[in-house]
């Protein structure tokens, strides 16, 4: 069997498993298991169709993994041992009734080579998959989870290229995969390694000698992402919105084959692009709406960008001057990052 899916993770019988109810196995073990009392609970779950408090309570009473290494904690991302090399793929139907072969998609995927594992959801609605991915020697644990969530995040951009959303939680690295049977799951024992990744545009911090300079309120910049003034800003260079739900919007530009050019992820604030229609925006990168209105308004000039948005009631208390010493760096993309990719 495949050396990728011989990788160990971390498994709890349960939602609520922890401690010294946590297990260390390979990966294939888990997926392939064959426990009749397990196979049986699924099956309960997929006739009860995702409908009440049973389904719940059956669901949560299943088995988990965290299929991106070893852990010693569940909850907390940086409490990992090791990473196991894998990332989990989930493609929810709800994301993607847009899809009219939906049911065919198992055999359709199995045609990408970086796919080692594709298989049924619990609820026998979706799929999820694991695709193994890898990291340079030396990197630091915070390092490991950045790097892990930048490669998701292009995973998320080539699968829509095919039309496909992905769940984008799955990004998280300490994710949480209920076990689900699959009597005919796709296995690719020797899968290509997927390592490309997002590149990551991060804010410059604020460096000045004067601790008055913005009073003690929010950042400029940090108020403006917390808006959802950029979408204006994003209009005038072409994208517009098509849907929208609670967890993304998504955004197509003018003349693309593509139906989807880029999405806004509510919970990471970050705009993700994957068009080269738009020149103010690279592809393959994502945002934050603050870097967003530095680049489109100011060309980029953070000093200026943070100086219009206080001047017109974002972040802070009142500005008592704008000195020298109130610099942003000129390259805002973190060396840290640079280094990775």
């Amino acid at each position: 069997m495949s050396t990728v899916l011989n990788s160990i993770i971390t498994t709890a019988p349960n939602l609520y498993g922890k401690g010294d109810q946590l297990s260390d196995v390979p990966v294939i073990d888990w997926i392939s298991s064959t426990d009749p009392q397990q196979i049986d609970r699924v099956q309960q779950i997929r006739e009860l169709k995702s409908n009440g408090f049973e389904y719940g309570e059956l669901k949560n009473q299943s088995p988990v993994a965290m299929t991106s290494g070893k852990f010693k904690d569940r909850k907390v991302k940086d409490c990992f041992v090791s990473h196991s090399g894998l990332l989990c793929i989930d493609i929810d139907k709800q994301d993607n009734l847009h899809i009219s072969n939906y049911k065919d998609l198992k055999k359709i995927l199995s045609n990408i080579s970086e796919i080692a594992y594709l298989g049924l959801s619990v609820s026998g609605e979706g799929y999820w998959g694991l695709i193994p991915t890898k990291f340079a020697q030396g990197l630091n644990k915070g390092q490991i989870i950045e790097k892990h969530e930048s490669i998701y995040e292009s995973l998320i951009y080539d699968f829509g290229e095919l039309n496909i959303n992905l769940d984008p939680s799955s990004s998280n690295i300490n994710r949480l995969r209920f076990w689900s049977h699959d009597p005919q799951p796709y296995i690719n024992e020797t899968p290509k390694i997927y390592d490309k990744a997002i590149k990551r545009i991060i804010e410059p911090k604020v460096f000045t000698s004067k601790s008055n300079v913005i009073g003690d309120g929010e950042k400029p910049g940090d108020a403006y992402n917390n808006s959802e003034e950029f979408l204006e800003l994003l209009h005038g260079i072409g994208f517009y919105e098509v849907s929208r739900t609670s967890k993304e919007i998504i955004f197509k530009v003018e003349g693309s084959k593509n139906p989807y050019s880029a999405k806004f992820f509510f919970n990471k604030k970050q705009f993700w692009s994957w068009t080269d229609r738009v020149s103010q925006i690279q592809s393959r990168t994502s945002y934050s709406p603050f870097t967003l209105f530095t680049l489109i308004k100011h060309g980029g000039n953070y000093n200026e960008a943070a100086k219009e948005l206080l001047s017109i009631g974002y972040g802070g208390n009142k500005m008592n001057s704008f000195s020298d010493s109130f610099l942003y760096p000129e390259n805002p993309i973190n060396k840290q990052f640079e280094n990775l990719f």
